[in-house]
């Protein structure tokens, strides 16, 4: 089986390592600080199959970033789950309308994060 990639933008260092421990288990890793480095990252050769992104970030906030990543051909249909300190139900709606597949406030348990990427991966197995 090919080996996911699964692209984390935090710019909280401890966060973003953490999440990569956890991100880890299903994939490869790339980190990024803010979006705009996100953004620049991407070429045809290095198209996340998933990303994990902070909505409060420097410069581009995850909204724009997420409107950016829509409006481009090659990362349009990559699936983006937003992790935020905001735990604000009109928040969630926006990112969800801007494409967002899901949206999780922190703190959240990492069972929890894993079993939601795991599902968007494919790789979600159910216990029956």
């Amino acid at each position: 089986m090919e080996q996911k990639l699964i692209m984390i933008v935090e710019d909280c260092e401890m966060m973003r390592k953490f999440l990569k421990i956890y991100c880890e288990k299903l994939g490869k890793v790339i980190t990024y600080e803010s979006a705009n480095e996100a953004l620049q990252s991407l070429t045809v050769k290095n198209i996340p199959d998933l990303i994990v992104s902070d909505l409060n970030l420097p410069g581009i906030n995850g909204k724009e970033f997420i409107s950016q990543l829509r409006n481009k051909s090659i990362s349009k249909k990559i699936p983006v789950i937003i992790l935020t300190g905001e735990a604000n139900v009109e928040l969630k709606l926006d990112c969800l309308s801007l494409g967002a597949v899901d949206y999780l406030s922190k703190p959240f348990h990492p069972k929890e994060l894993q079993l939601r990427l795991k599902r968007i991966l494919g790789q979600f197995e159910p216990i029956l």
